[in-house]
Formats: structure tokens, sequence, C-alpha cells
């Protein structure tokens, strides 16, 4: 019988929603283990510090003491209703966006912190009217629409019911990697290598049954 616990750190926002969705299928090949998921912006240095086993967070920057498994690249997208006066746009400058009512994460957050660095480099402000740390709410405020936002294409594409739709943010794009990190000098036991094969898995069927729907949605 596989035994044991396993303690996971994703970012908060989409990241720790992806590892959410895969509790399901662990819990049934791994019914012995116990898992911990905790929603934590600084994944990365919890690692470091032997507080976590895996770190699922945008890739960082190199460092010898951690093992990297890249997973995906994941692009930002302006999401906004199909009847928002932008939707018929293929694409938006970024400069552009400061000009649009938002909803986005705080200061502090993760993603907004991503986000400061291309405001950085535009040489803008944004200034949005709704700040929230959950996903959801954020995505029910733009499909009743109260404003735009800016999300990740991973969950655009797991979230979206239709009346949604994705704007290319172009000068700049934001894109980031998205990978599991792991201390080199911590032990990775049967189930840690289980939970990312299975996220892995998850992953590339994720994508591979929304590739069809990818063009229609985004375009």
């Amino acid at each position: 019988m596989k035994r044991g616990k396993i303690v996971i750190g994703a970012l908060s926002g989409d990241l720790s929603l992806i590892a959410s969705k895969v509790l399901l299928e662990f819990h049934a090949e791994y019914p012995q283990v116990q898992i911990q998921l905790f929603s934590i912006d600084d994944a990365v240095e919890k690692v470091k510090q032997y507080e976590i086993d895996l770190a699922l967070t945008f890739m960082p920057k190199p460092d010898e003491s951690f093992v990297h498994i890249p997973l995906y690249v994941d692009e930002f997208f302006l999401v906004l209703r199909m009847d928002h006066d932008l939707s018929e746009r293929e694409a938006i400058e970024f400069h552009e966006i400061q000009d649009i009512p938002l909803i986005l994460n705080p200061i502090g957050h993760c993603f907004r912190k991503l986000l400061e660095e291309a405001c950085l480099s535009a040489g803008i402000v944004l200034q949005p009217i709704i700040e929230s740390t959950d996903s959801k709410a954020i995505l029910e405020l733009v499909e009743e629409g109260i404003g735009a936002t800016i999300l990740s294409e991973t969950l655009f594409l797991l979230e979206n019911k239709g009346n949604l739709r994705a704007i290319k943010i172009t000068n700049p794009s934001i894109i980031k990697e998205v990978s599991i990190v792991h201390h080199k000098q911590k032990y990775i036991g049967t189930a840690a290598k289980g939970f990312i094969e299975i996220l892995m898995n998850f992953i590339n069927n994720h994508k591979a049954s929304t590739e069809s729907h990818k063009e229609t949605q985004l375009t």
C-alpha cells in the first residue's frame, strides 16, 4: 500500500486551481497518501527552506539547489465579455490597457508583480476599479460586464463558459514558463513522483482537448 505525505505549494490563482483539479485522480491512485496543497506566492522559497516538497510556479531564476521540471509556456490575454466594445479586436497593445476598467489581483500578488514589471518597462500605471485574490470572483465580475481582466491562457481555457473573449496583448506580450520545482537535496518519493506524473498528464490531456477550440475562443 502506497503511504506517506506530500506538501505542495502552488502560486495563488490559476496554478493552485490546476493543482486542485488533479487531486481527485491523485487520491484515487494513492488513497493512503496524505496530501497538503497550499496556495502561496513564495512557493520556491518554501521549497528552499524544506517546508514543502513541490512548488508549482513560474520558472524561477537558475539555482543549483533546485530541480526544475518544465510543464508549459503560458501567455496572458486581455479577457472581456463577448459584447464588450473591444471584443472584435484581434490584438491590443499593452499601453492601451491603462484606459480600460480592469479587475485585477492586488499589489503584492504574484501575477500582479509580473504585470507591474511589464507596466514599468512600458512606462504606464494601471489603476484597477476592483482588486481581488479570487480568480473565480474576478471572472464572475467580468462576466457581469463590470470590467475586463488579464488572465493566463490556461485559466481562460479552463474556466471560459463561452461568454468571454481573450484578446492577444502585444508590445510587450506577457509570457511565462510554468514548472514544478523541488529541492535537489530532498528525497522525492513515489507519491510525489506520482503527483508530478498525474499533473503532467492532466496538462497534456487538457491541451489536446482544447486545441480544437482554442482558435475560436482566443480569436
